[in-house]
């Protein structure tokens, strides 16, 4: 708890308009019985822009992703044939940058498309999932031009103060369940990290 209490003054020097968006009561309250996935999209709904599955699924999968990550990349078509084969299961993708510098830029550069336009943000997020190798600038810039992404909006948005505090709090969150790499799942009620299939998936979603 004193750990947690440490990082939260972390963000005292958020701008106000971000402070006023983020609600850590639902990460503290004992009595709040609901899955842990629900309470983290709580703490800031803008967050949680970036998803795929049906609107009114009752199963929630939040994956904490770097863009750097293989085994990111490896459990990426698991979990989308779940959310394809099932209407009660939801994925929202939220960034944890932990393996470099470029890592940090990707996660950016996916905040701020999310801003410009979502879908094209998401076309993007499955690009970046199917590079095997390593990203570079120019894999990013071909990625960017095959989607038609507005380059000048998007260095515009790119630069905002703003992306660099969502992003803070979206590592803080991924800490704070426990997350120490990448990905790092939280399945309903449960913290999972690290790869797992399919099978592994749908199993943990249908447990009650």
């Amino acid at each position: 708890m004193k750990k947690f209490f440490f990082l939260l003054t972390c963000f005292v020097f958020l701008n106000s308009e971000i402070q006023s968006e983020i609600n850590f009561k639902p990460l503290l309250d004992k009595s709040d019985n609901r899955n842990l996935s629900k309470k983290i999209l709580e703490v800031m709904p803008e967050l949680n822009d970036l998803y795929f599955g049906n609107e009114d699924a009752e199963n929630i999968i939040i994956e904490f992703v770097d863009y750097n990550c293989i085994y990111c990349k490896k459990v990426h078509p698991e979990i989308m044939d779940v959310i394809n084969q099932r209407e009660d299961v939801k994925l929202y993708i939220l960034q944890f940058p932990v393996i470099s510098e470029t890592s940090r830029f990707y996660a950016l550069t996916i905040l701020a498309l999310t801003k410009q336009d979502r879908q094209k943000a998401i076309n993007v997020h499955n690009s970046l999932m199917l590079i095997e190798s390593k990203i570079n600038d120019k894999i990013l810039e071909e990625i960017l031009i095959k989607n038609e992404i507005d380059i000048e909006k998007y260095m515009q948005n790119i630069n905002m103060v703003e992306l660099e505090e969502i992003l803070e709090v979206s590592y803080f969150l991924a800490r704070r369940i426990g997350g120490k790499g990448t990905p790092t799942l939280v399945i309903n009620n449960k913290v999972i990290p690290g790869y797992i299939k399919k099978n592994t998936i749908i199993d943990l979603i249908d447990e009650k």
